[in-house]
């Protein structure tokens, strides 16, 4: 594999996240404990009866729901940087991008961020996708799509934030390792500054000036058939834990109300701004969605 993303915390403290087996976690649990209180957690065997589980391991079977839809492949890690993204990028037919996955030799391929979606292509796959036992209709998401996946080999995912929506990293093949920072008003703004540049890859010197902030993470291994409920506002990056090829699905809602005019999250603070800054149709949602959430931020002080 490339440069681990991981170089510049491996030395550092490891704290365990919360585990919880699927069949032990409640809706209520899920969202009191962990969606509410924006705390990531792993949810062992959360996918183990989705029919994507089996079905999804075979090459042939992908092929044949989806061979002639286009897809980006890369020869190298998900970046953050555009001009890194776009570099060595193809437009391939799908089918064409599982046999480059299965017949390379190289360490490093990418396949990311496929939208499953009844509208788009790829919505053949949405049958193999079951319902989390802990989250019942879950409303759709305002930033991201409701399922994409990530097909790959070796490929890691640089340090990022989702400035919106709740996530399921759900590991159908594979095994993956997550780092996780917290975001709040003393680290955002550093976290920010420290990982704005992927050249700290491959260069963990780079991050020498924000060890203090570093020595935060939390690191979780994400094994098959289990997810990793990453909030929004948590920096986190990704890397396969060898370079077999492996298959991530990501599913998304839309966050509760009250975390989205919540202030102490300094993303919040980031977006409104920005809505504000470059007007746009949807600059017209800002208050009443204000409004709303703020009603829910009421209602969720007086009910605790």
């Amino acid at each position: 594999m490339e440069s681990s993303i991981f170089d510049c915390v491996r030395t550092l403290k490891n704290i365990d996240v919360a585990q919880v087996d699927a069949k032990q976690l409640t809706q209520n649990d899920f969202k009191n404990n962990y969606v509410d209180k924006n705390l990531p957690c792993l949810i062992k065997n959360a996918i183990s009866n989705w029919p994507a589980v089996s079905k999804w391991t075979d090459s042939a079977y992908l092929i044949d729901q989806c061979s002639d839809y286009k897809v980006n492949c890369y020869p190298h890690m998900n970046y953050i940087e555009d001009e890194n993204i776009q570099n060595g990028m193809e437009l391939v037919r799908f089918e064409d991008a599982v046999s480059k996955l299965n017949e390379t030799t190289k360490e490093v391929f990418s396949v990311p961020s496929v939208v499953i979606d009844d509208s788009r292509n790829f919505s053949e796959l949405k049958k193999d996708i079951g319902e989390f036992a802990f989250l019942k209709n879950p409303a759709r998401p305002l930033g991201y799509p409701s399922k994409r996946f990530f097909l790959y080999k070796g490929a890691a995912t640089g340090w990022h934030y989702h400035h919106s929506d709740e996530t399921l990293m759900c590991q159908v093949i594979g095994t993956k390792r997550v780092g996780l920072f917290p975001s709040n008003h003393t680290t955002h703004k550093i976290l920010k500054e420290a990982f704005k540049f992927d050249d700290y890859i491959g260069n963990p010197d780079k991050l020498k000036p924000f060890a203090n902030i570093l020595k935060e993470s939390i690191v979780v291994d994400v094994e098959p058939h289990d997810a990793l409920y990453i909030p929004p506002f948590w920096w986190h990056g990704v890397e396969p834990i060898d370079s077999n090829i492996g298959l991530t699905l990501a599913c998304c809602w839309r966050s509760p109300f009250h975390k989205i005019s919540d202030f102490s999250y300094p993303p919040v603070k980031e977006l409104w701004r920005a809505a504000f800054k470059r007007p746009s149709k949807l600059t017209l949602m800002v208050p009443p969605l204000y409004s709303l959430s703020a009603v829910a931020r009421i209602f969720r002080k007086f009910a605790l």
